[in-house]
């Protein structure tokens, strides 16, 4: 048994002592799976601070080889960092997965894409630049901000003009909305030939990633002040489909690692979660469109738990598509479509517990209410209108709707890593360069 010491501290000591039991308490939220996503975050975070000293020091020699053209986001080497150089095999360069292989091989450093804000940044103050000597673009002049009803309208009148900033960190939020509206559709390259769907994404999310950094909490693409921004944002990725080379290298300059650094994947509010729920079902289900996500049900997603070969355990999410026939014939032609159907399935990310699908579900489902836990016709639900990160009820009990799931999944599927497995890239794959960019050189 235990046995109880008693240790003499000074009275300072024992004062700062019971001053950080209330700061734990404090910091540590009453919901559980909330306070294990902290905790880990916590780890997480020490571990790249104890690794960011090595780190920083390859950043430094690879900034040394690299020319300096290529570092100069005002002119086209923008458009050239923003293609990252290419592994032997022809393809970028990726992290390991978490699936285990049956080849055992020596651990490969590999090189995350990391996206730079600067870019984002230095494309907005030369748009500012280019406007300010367009004599017939004028400012509109805004009042005041009323809500009415569930949306948030922008009140035009003839009050004092709208400025628009060089300095994204001095926009108001008003001024920000409405300068990103006339960003995406009027700015340029240098050279004056107009950025691709996927380069403006990412422009845009250097833009966010630069505001988050800053202390500015907005997010841009899913906030109900900047409906309008997104609206025509989603419009402009429509159709998106990234570039395949003929032996069947695919290119998109957004990538997955890019959205987890700009917060618009992980458990940072209702709606990004939503969206990280979109975005696994969409990279380890396949699904693509609002339909195939309508399957979906809580009754129908199931945790699970395998014993492996080594007797160590592995948890995952399966899907169980709902049953078209009767009760009666169901158990019996239940294992003979299992046997036919592929399995979709989304095992455990223990390498990293913060973009792991199955923790991140089973927060999702401590969010939601108990009366719908066990509905065979609901998975996405709205977010509560007010909530704040410690509410007990992150979402209600009403579905979210098919507009707003179509421009999240058309803002996801921009992202390269979910088209891989449209086309196998091959070994002797040249070098990629798109031809707008080789016109611009």
């Amino acid at each position: 048994l235990p046995v109880p010491m008693f240790l003499p501290v000074t009275m300072d000591s024992a004062e700062r002592i019971v001053e950080t039991i209330q700061e734990i308490k404090q910091k540590i939220p009453s919901d559980p799976y909330e306070a294990e996503l902290i905790l880990m975050a916590e780890m997480v975070a020490e571990d790249d601070e104890n690794n960011d000293k090595p780190e920083t020091r390859k950043e430094e020699k690879a900034v040394k080889k690299t020319p300096e053209k290529q570092e100069a986001p005002v002119t086209d080497g923008e458009t050239k960092h923003l293609m990252r150089p290419k592994d032997e095999s022809g393809g970028y360069s990726r992290p390991s997965s978490h699936h285990i292989t049956g080849t055992s091989k020596k651990p490969v450093e590999v090189e995350i894409p990391k996206l730079k804000s600067e870019y984002g940044v230095d494309a907005w103050k030369r748009w500012i630049q280019w406007r300010q000597t367009q004599p017939n673009l004028e400012n509109p002049r805004f009042d005041f901000i009323i809500k009415n009803k569930q949306t948030w309208l922008l009140i035009l009148t003839s009050a004092r003009p709208l400025e628009l900033k060089e300095d994204l960190l001095s926009c108001t939020t008003a001024e920000l909305s409405y300068g990103l509206c006339c960003f995406i559709a009027e700015v340029k390259r240098p050279n004056g030939e107009p950025y691709s769907p996927d380069t403006m994404f990412y422009l845009c999310l250097g833009i966010q990633q630069y505001l988050f950094q800053n202390g500015r909490v907005e997010n841009i693409f899913m906030d109900r002040f900047y409906n309008k921004f997104s609206t025509e944002f989603t419009n402009l990725l429509r159709g998106f489909k990234p570039s395949i080379t003929p032996s069947g290298y695919i290119h998109s300059r957004v990538e997955e690692e890019f959205l987890w650094d700009c917060k618009q994947l992980g458990a940072y509010s209702p709606i990004v979660l939503l969206n990280t729920l979109l975005f696994f079902c969409c990279k380890y289900f396949g699904f693509t469109k609002v339909e195939q996500h309508r399957q979906l049900s809580f009754a129908h997603v199931m945790r699970c738990t395998k014993t492996n070969l080594n007797n160590t355990k592995t948890t995952f999410l399966r899907f169980y598509p709902p049953l078209s026939g009767p009760e009666a014939e169901s158990a019996k032609k239940r294992k003979e479509e299992e046997s036919k159907e592929e399995i979709l399935e989304m095992m455990e990310n223990t390498e990293n517990p913060l973009r792991c699908p199955v923790r991140l579900y089973e927060f999702y489902l401590s969010k939601c209410s108990e009366s719908v836990k066990q509905r065979t016709n609901m998975f996405y639900l709205h977010p509560e209108r007010c909530c704040v990160p410690n509410s007990p009820l992150w979402f209600s009990s009403t579905a979210l709707d098919d507009t707003t799931m179509e421009a999240m999944l058309i803002r996801i599927l921009t992202v390269r890593e979910l088209h891989l497995d449209t086309k196998q890239q091959t070994s002797d794959d040249p070098p990629f360069i798109p031809e707008e960019e080789e016109d611009s050189e």
